[in-house]
């Protein structure tokens, strides 16, 4: 599938170097145990997530409609303890997709892409296929499709306006599986670039 290529002042290559240099987490001898560290707990509570009904095929392939917006620094009321204090710095939403852009108590910042199924937005690979648990073959392909048409567009539109509400912000964030890091290098656009190891990094 085509993506878009908007090239940035300087070298996303170079970006990726310096920040991988100076960030411990991201160094070659230590990222393959933080991607390890953040999957592993991410898929002992996301991946064990389940509706409280199973979603029918109308729900599935008939959202309900939404319009494309994006805010900055939206208010944002946490259920989860562990993100009290995060502020939400930048939110957006299109048809089939929601990113967003956080940033913790302690100062790290964070950004994720989730794909609506039904009515709730979910970026965890297993979260999303426990959703589709007890759909036919063909309702998950048409699901997929119609996600799918508008992912790339719906990401040009997020990183558009996410620049304008944040020039010069950078951040990096794990992948949560395998699958959402063949998903994100669908993306050509020197403002996120994917690595096959499974993290992105967003410069903006």
């Amino acid at each position: 599938m085509a993506g878009f290529n908007t090239p940035t002042k300087t070298n996303p290559k170079n970006l990726i170097k310096n920040l991988r240099k100076n960030t411990k987490a991201l160094t070659p001898e230590n990222l393959d145990e933080t991607i390890y560290v953040f999957r592993t707990e991410w898929d002992a509570d996301y991946g064990r997530r389940r509706p409280k009904a199973p979603l029918t095929r109308e729900e599935l392939l008939e959202p309900k409609t939404r319009e494309w917006k994006a805010v900055a620094n939206e208010k944002a009321n946490w259920n989860n303890k562990a993100y009290e204090g995060t502020k939400v710095l930048f939110s957006a939403t299109t048809d089939h997709w929601n990113f967003n852009i956080i940033q913790f108590a302690d100062g790290r910042k964070e950004f994720s892409f989730n794909v609506f199924v039904g009515d709730s937005g979910i970026w965890h690979t297993g979260e999303v296929e426990n959703y589709l648990v007890g759909q036919d073959e063909e309702t998950i392909r048409e699901w997929k499709r119609m996600v799918m048409k508008s992912f790339l567009p719906s990401v040009q539109f997020f990183l558009d306006e996410a620049q304008k509400a944040l020039p010069g912000f950078k951040a990096w964030s794990i992948t949560s599986s395998d699958k959402s890091t063949k998903l994100l290098k669908q993306v050509k656009d020197d403002r996120l670039v994917t690595l096959n190891q499974g993290v992105t990094f967003l410069f903006l």
